[in-house]
């Protein structure tokens, strides 16, 4: 695969030279540097004669940390430039006249000498699960076109956020290439429309190409934020539809921004492909589903001709959560529910959801803090009727109180075995009573998150709720005959 083109869930390896750059006395070092989906960007670099008066001091601390290294490596197609941010060197070996260190870097930036505040933004082409989110006409090119030419999401925090569609093609040259593109029954339809096409195509330097493919990509930017801000902003970014789909999002491919002076002293724009270690892609547990049958697609939060700014006010809300250290708990519990995915959730997965819907009660100004303001706040008729059912809870009490005596239960097991006829000791025993539980809180707990964020309507969060209860709590124990 050709260096311009690299993924995340491929390997790659450099050799070349290395330096950290500086104003005066920089040293070089030769070495290698890897990239792998299960382990990221590592570095390993060395001094040939550790005896040398020119080699770094700071290198031979049992721990060292940089932003920014330089490399010069070979490539498929000759030397190529590196950039490695966030470096950190904490192994040292001697082998006789060989000092060899080892490291790991945040992320590495092809073709360019940068620092960590020279990219403008950042392109990223995301999995299947997230392409299904927006391109759910059936028309994947043809929806990656109309959002490229729509309105980018500008948000009140700076950052502005737009839609690409990449495309590779080949030129047009004279109008018998027109065949290998259209077909038509009427031989005088096909020869009427190359006849159109030939002035455009006399002209010197037409610009037609046939499109082999497109790539959708989502752009990130924002002015005056170095590469770090960019991560996390992402990472934000990301997180906000692995809510709505309810299953990890991984980065396939990225791209880095930024400026270069011609020889003209003319600026303009470039792209660079990055390796990033946070971008190492998640187990995948089930296939992507079929776009039909998602509970919440972008067609629900926003307006069928891509308008991004439909999304503005649930995205706000979501930035704002996520930066603000308050909540941090509520997306910790999140993020437990999202990498659950089908297997089974223990006593201290239910205790610790319980305590994060409480904070979540709190934070969102909702009324006391127990499960029955939750239940009030987000719970439907059918939910509550299949909590029950499921459970069989006595009459006497709220579903609330039902729930929380569990988690009494799990923290208080002796205390717990006599009461309601020992039906939550029953439950915190028995696995796959307390995964109904789980998955039927759970769900309400994500349901009441969207509500918070104002995202889709009642009934999608609702069909959004069964879903998640429909994947999670549905199983049974195997019986050997």
């Amino acid at each position: 695969m050709a260096d311009k083109d690299l993924k995340h869930n491929e390997s790659y390896e450099w050799y070349g030279t290395f330096w950290f750059p500086a104003n005066e006395g920089v040293i070089k070092y030769s070495g290698k540097v890897s990239y792998t989906p299960n382990k990221g960007v590592l570095l390993s670099i060395q001094e040939i004669d550790p005896t040398t008066e020119s080699v770094d001091r700071h290198l031979r601390r049992d721990h060292l940390a940089r932003k920014i290294m330089h490399a010069s490596v070979h490539g498929e197609t000759g030397l190529k430039l590196l950039t490695l941010f966030n470096v950190e060197i904490s192994g040292r070996q001697t082998n006789f006249h060989e000092v060899q260190y080892s490291g790991s870097a945040l992320a590495l930036i092809c073709d360019v000498h940068c620092s960590e505040n020279d990219l403008l933004g950042i392109y990223l082409q995301y999995d299947e699960h997230y392409g299904n989110f927006f391109l759910f006409s059936g028309n994947e090119e043809k929806d990656a076109i109309a959002f490229d030419n729509a309105e980018a999401l500008h948000m009140d925090n700076g950052w502005k956020i737009a839609f690409r569609a990449a495309s590779s093609g080949t030129s047009v040259y004279k109008p018998d290439d027109l065949n290998s593109i259209f077909w038509s029954f009427d031989d005088p339809d096909l020869k009427e429309l190359k006849e159109a096409v030939a002035p455009i195509l006399e002209k010197k330097g037409s610009g037609l190409l046939r499109r082999s493919y497109t790539e959708f990509r989502t752009s990130l930017s924002k002015e005056n934020q170095d590469f770090e801000d960019l991560l996390k902003q992402e990472r934000i970014w990301r997180s906000f539809f692995e809510l709505l789909l309810n299953h990890p999002v991984s980065v396939l491919k990225t791209n880095g921004v930024y400026e270069i002076e011609l020889s003209d002293k003319k600026i303009r724009k470039s792209t660079s492909p990055i390796l990033c270690s946070r971008f190492v892609p998640e187990k995948q547990s089930r296939k992507p589903p079929i776009i039909q049958n998602l509970p919440i697609t972008f067609f629900h939060l926003g307006s069928p001709d891509q308008n991004l700014s439909d999304l503005k006010g649930c995205i706000e809300k979501w930035f704002e959560v996520n930066t603000n250290d308050d909540w941090s708990p509520v997306i910790d519990g999140i993020n437990r529910l999202m990498k659950i995915n089908e297997a089974f959730g223990d006593t201290s997965h239910y205790s610790a959801l319980k305590a994060d819907i409480e904070t979540f009660i709190e934070l969102a100004n909702l009324g006391k803090g127990n499960i029955d303001t939750l239940i009030d706040y987000a719970a439907s008729d059918e939910w509550k009727e299949k909590v029950s059912s499921e459970l069989s809870f006595p009459e006497k009490g709220t579903l609330g109180q039902h729930l929380t005596s569990i988690r009494d239960s799990i923290a208080h097991p002796v205390g717990s075995k006599n009461k309601a006829n020992g039906i939550y000791d029953q439950v915190r025993k028995d696995p796959f009573k307390l995964q109904i539980a789980y998955a039927y809180m759970g769900a309400l707990y994500l349901k009441a998150i969207l509500t918070y964020l104002d995202a889709a309507s009642e009934e999608v969060r609702e069909k959004y709720a069964r879903r998640f209860t429909d994947l999670h709590a549905n199983y049974e124990p195997i019986t050997f005959e």
